[in-house]
């Protein structure tokens, strides 16, 4: 094959071509104990002549990482010259590698391994058989076999002390046995002697008992005669204490009838009376739509005033009576959905479109506690935020806080309203009880929270500056 060139034409015959037959020597040319290098004479004290002059190498079990590194000597394409190895007495197959000419192993156990590493040239010529490198690991002090024998003569060594020591403790303790047991003969000896003496003294003794319960027989009788007479009186007693059971448990009967009678009573009667509220309440509102009079709408705002305090009397009852006639039920519900139901209820009554209401749940508002309870609470709380609230409107503000601390839900309803004086703080959850001459409310809405809150355990109290603000704290167990 001819090519031109700048000088004329370059001949190339193909068939010139010939593989490289030559057989590469492999020599071992590095060792690295923890990757750092091992020369002759360093303080590693394992090469005593360069490691490619070496045909055995002896490593301590503290030289645990070491690494060999190897080398083929051929220089035609010497990149493509390819590495085999193997430690036989811990591999038996060769690890071909490529080109990578270091082998590295760690935690080897004790004993004699041969490294063997064997390399062919650029066209795959190999030197089976390659270089061969003797390793001993020695055993650590306590694996030799002196240490063995060493220990072994100590463990028989201290068996001996220990059942010398053990045979002396016990003719020790024979003759300690031995004093005892003559102290205590001694000892028993005299508590016979004593023991007559006793026995004559009790033959003397017995003689006055004999008369003492000759005395006591006597006696006897006179408390059979007195123990008839008290069963006389007990069975008559018992007698009278039936009678007295079928009384109380007649009257129990009757008081139970009387109050699921007055639950009956007061669900009909505040069904009843709601009804026609809300009719006229809706009838107020179509009138004044109707209408414009201003001296009118003045009198059909007293009289919604007074409807809507008749209705607030009447859930008032109602709510006392469900506290005071059920028992408590416990189930999970979310806070936030009961409290978004209260707001909805009572966003007609109490014109709440102007009044910011802040809602501050901290977190998860699942909680377990009794549903009908705490709608009662959180109603008669935030209700009384919405009547007492600055007669102006402007900034008014309902805050309702919740959270979970040690075990307790803690519930906050904070208002910007008229307040309550200090003086008339503590009786404000008395029943009827009404704290300022503005009070629109019955009387009955706090003492119920009171008592529904004590009914679960719990405690209601207040914070308020007249003027300013007035916030109620409820806490219940979990």
């Amino acid at each position: 094959m001819l090519f031109g060139g700048t000088n004329g034409f370059n001949c190339f015959v193909p068939d010139s071509l010939q593989d490289n037959p030559y057989v590469p020597p492999v020599y071992i040319t590095g060792l690295r104990i923890f990757n750092q290098p091992v020369v002759t004479g360093d303080n590693h004290d394992v090469l005593s002549r360069h490691i490619t002059e070496s045909d055995e190498i002896t490593l301590s079990h503290t030289q645990s990482v070491f690494t060999l590194e190897f080398i083929a000597l051929n220089f035609r394409n010497p990149e493509k010259n390819q590495y085999a190895y193997r430690l036989r007495g811990l591999e038996k197959e060769w690890n071909y590698v490529g080109d990578k000419r270091s082998a590295t192993y760690t935690s080897l156990e004790p004993g004699e391994y041969f490294f063997q590493v064997k390399a062919s040239n650029n066209d795959g010529v190999w030197n089976e058989e390659g270089r061969t490198l003797k390793i001993i690991v020695r055993p650590p002090f306590w694996k030799t076999l002196w240490f063995k024998l060493l220990l072994g003569g100590m463990m028989v060594g201290l068996v001996y002390l220990v059942a010398y020591l053990r045979s002396r403790r016990l003719q020790s303790r024979n003759h300690e046995l031995e004093a005892k047991v003559n102290e205590r003969t001694a000892q028993l000896k005299q508590l016979i002697k004593e023991l007559h003496e006793k026995q004559d003294e009790i033959e003397t003794t017995n003689e006055e008992l004999k008369s003492t319960l000759e005395d006591l027989y006597d006696q006897k009788n006179q408390v059979e005669i007195i123990n008839n007479e008290l069963i006389k009186t007990h069975d008559e007693l018992m007698q009278i204490n039936s009678k007295l059971d079928e009384r109380v448990q007649e009257r129990t009967s009757r008081l139970v009838k009387a109050n699921q009678e007055l639950d009956r009573f007061v669900y009909s009667a505040s069904h009843d009376l709601s009804a026609p509220l809300k009719s006229i309440l809706g009838l107020i509102e179509l009138t004044k739509l109707e209408n414009q009079s201003t001296s009118l709408s003045q009198h059909l705002a007293h009289m919604e005033k007074s409807v809507l305090k008749l209705e607030d009397v009447i859930r008032s009852l109602t709510q006392f009576s469900r506290n005071m006639g059920h028992d408590v039920v416990y189930e999970s519900f979310r806070f936030d959905e009961l409290v978004n139901e209260i707001l909805d209820e009572l966003k007609y009554p109490y014109d709440t479109e102007d009044v910011e209401i802040i809602c501050d749940y901290g977190g998860d508002t699942e909680i377990r506690s009794d549903y009908l309870r705490m709608k009662i609470v959180m109603t008669n709380l935030i209700s009384n935020a919405f009547k007492y609230r600055k007669e102006s409107r402007k900034g008014s503000r309902v805050q309702i806080y919740f959270s979970i601390a040690d075990g307790h839900y803690v519930v906050r309803v904070r208002d910007v309203g008229i307040g309550i004086k200090e003086e008339n703080q503590d009786k404000v959850f008395e029943m009827f009880y009404r704290g300022t001459t503005q009070s629109k409310g019955s009387g009955l809405g706090l003492y119920i929270v009171k008592e529904t809150v004590e009914k679960l355990n719990g405690s209601v109290s207040l914070a308020s500056v007249p003027g300013e603000f007035t916030e109620f704290t409820v806490i219940i167990p979990v």
